[in-house]
């Protein structure tokens, strides 16, 4: 409460800058609506000395901008930055709410009929191009060893295995890690990525 009485202190001559036109025209306005029998007078502007400066051919100076503020946590009330509505500490308590209801959401959206269906679709290519590959289609120079020399280790640093091999980003993962060799039907894509040649070709 000390922190928010000194910050409308310090505030008070800006807000007071803010307001005073906004009265005095009030002001005017109401007085205007009146009878005009002449006897209501018309309100004076002592609160910005409008009238006076005018009269010296002076006009009002524009108000000084307010000072930034800060926020306060919405949960202990701590000081933090303009704009933020949790703390360092608050912010991580309420990220860890909120998780579990992602994760339920995930799960959820996991097995509707749309994700199933695509999902199923996505396999269904995967085994008809699998048939249609034949040992042949692979070059000669493409093989075991220079797959796991010169392709794989160079895979960490790409980013579009993904979408060149039309797999999931977990799949991705674990092909770039190592962890699994995808089929050798995605080989020749994959030398491609990585910018392989064939040993016929280099230098």
């Amino acid at each position: 409460m000390d922190s928010l009485a000194s910050q409308l202190a310090d505030t008070a001559p800006t807000w007071s800058q803010e307001i005073a036109p906004l009265v005095e025209w009030f002001a005017e306005t109401i007085s205007s609506s009146t009878s005009g029998d002449g006897r209501l007078r018309v309100p004076g502007t002592r609160l910005t000395q409008r009238r006076r400066y005018e009269g010296q051919g002076g006009s009002l100076s524009a108000p000084k901008e307010a000072a930034s503020q800060n926020s306060i946590c919405r949960n202990c009330g701590a000081t933090i930055s303009s704009g933020g509505q949790y703390c360092h500490a608050c912010s991580l308590a309420e990220s860890g709410k909120r998780l579990p209801a992602v994760q339920e959401l995930g799960r959820v959206a996991a097995v509707s009929p749309a994700s199933l269906k695509k999902r199923s679709e996505a396999m269904n290519r995967h085994k008809e191009a699998r048939r249609n590959w034949q040992p042949s289609d692979l070059p000669d120079w493409l093989t075991d060893e220079v797959y796991a020399t010169r392709i794989q280790p160079a895979l960490l640093a790409k980013k579009k295995i993904a979408s060149a091999l039309g797999i999931s980003g977990d799949y991705e993962y674990e092909i770039a890690r190592g962890d699994k060799i995808p089929h050798r039907r995605h080989w020749v894509r994959l030398a491609e990525l990585v910018g392989t040649p064939p040993a016929s070709s280099e230098p």
